[in-house]
């Protein structure tokens, strides 16, 4: 079984805010990449490249998220579908709110 976590933040700055002393999203990442899920991907805007920076040298994957008009539900499909896009057999997406 292939499990993938999607992490998604609706903002830069939730994304990056200090958790533990690490930006938020890479705390997260870590975390799900040492429970085994493969693979990890990231769904946060990024105009500044300060997701990217925060992200430098994990395993995940930083995706661009689904425009604002498709809400929650279109954010968490984005998620999924990159997912499977880097993984073929992905059998099942976490879905992990940052």
């Amino acid at each position: 079984m292939t499990v993938a976590a999607v992490i998604l933040s609706a903002t830069t700055e939730g994304a990056i805010a200090d958790t533990l002393g690490q930006p938020r999203v890479r705390r997260l990442a870590d975390i799900a990449w040492s429970g085994g899920a493969l693979p990890v991907v990231v769904v946060v805007p990024d105009p500044d490249g300060a997701v990217s920076k925060a992200l430098l040298g994990s395993e995940a994957v930083l995706g661009s998220p689904a425009p604002v008009e498709a809400g929650p539900a279109g954010q968490m499909r984005r998620g999924a579908e990159l997912a499977m896009a880097e993984v073929r057999d992905t059998t099942a997406v976490l879905l992990w709110p940052a």
